[in-house]
């Protein structure tokens, strides 16, 4: 992430988004799903879309006005530009909706994570008046003894930071 930064003149850098670890994929080391940057789609992987992944991850969207917002997988590239996206990659899943804990409000929800693992997380939120918040939060990835869990994360966002949308990216 930092070299991406340095190479782009990058103000803010993140890790997000999932790859192709498949050798076997013909898009292996390529993003899964959509990608949409600066209203034009640069690729639609979704075809490729691994089991892990498929159901699980959501896409993580920001339109015309700088509203984050998220699509599952059902939607194509060009329902999101018709809808007004602008910004868009595959992430994890939606954990705070119109000031809510999205976890708790949508039990059901397929998740790649389960919302009581501690882990390593990159979380982008936005408040009411669409003000950013980025939550990093460091685990160790393997033990699960390290980190935050996205209830503890999502708990966080509206406490503290009065979030109405949030969405994790990676773990």
């Amino acid at each position: 992430v930092r070299s991406f930064s340095t190479r782009h003149n990058s103000t803010l850098a993140t890790n997000a988004s999932y790859f192709s670890v498949d050798s076997s994929s013909p898009i292996y080391h390529k993003p899964l799903g959509i990608g949409i940057h600066n209203g034009t789609v640069i690729y639609d992987n979704s075809a490729f879309m691994p089991s892990f992944a498929v159901d699980k991850n959501q896409y993580f969207a920001i339109k015309e006005d700088g509203t984050f917002t998220h699509y599952t997988q059902d939607y194509s590239s060009q329902q999101m530009l018709d809808d007004g996206v602008v910004e868009a990659f595959l992430g994890q899943i939606p954990i705070v909706e119109n000031g809510e804990n999205y976890l708790v409000t949508h039990p059901d929800l397929p998740t790649p994570v389960a919302f009581d693992v501690k882990d390593q997380y990159t979380v982008w939120g936005q408040t009411a008046d669409k003000d950013t918040v980025v939550l990093v939060c460091n685990g160790d990835g393997l033990s699960r003894e390290q980190g935050l869990t996205l209830m503890q994360i999502a708990n966080i966002l509206i406490e503290d930071y009065n979030v109405d949308f949030a969405m994790s990216l990676d773990s």
